[in-house]
C-alpha cells in the first residue's frame, strides 16, 4: 500500500509562511487604523457567540448577483 508523505515540502512551507505574513500585515494595519472591537473579557463569550450567529445568518442568505 503506498504511503503519503506527511512532511510538508519546502514549497508548501513557504506558501504557509507567505499567507501568515499577509494575514499579519492585514491584522496590524487594522489595529493601526482602528478597525477593531475592544471586548471586555467578561463579555467575550457572548461576543463570539454573536459572531457565530451572524456568520450563520449570512451563510443562509442567498447570494446577490452584482
Amino acid at each position: 500500500m503506498p504511503t503519503r508523505n506527511v512532511v510538508p515540502d519546502e514549497h508548501h512551507q513557504m506558501a504557509q509562511l507567505n499567507a501568515l505574513r499577509k494575514a499579519s500585515r492585514i491584522g496590524f494595519t487594522d489595529l493601526v487604523e482602528g478597525r477593531f472591537v475592544d471586548v471586555p473579557a467578561d463579555k467575550l463569550e457572548g461576543f463570539i457567540a454573536d459572531l457565530g450567529r451572524e456568520a450563520g445568518e449570512r451563510r443562509a442568505r442567498p447570494k446577490r448577483s452584482r
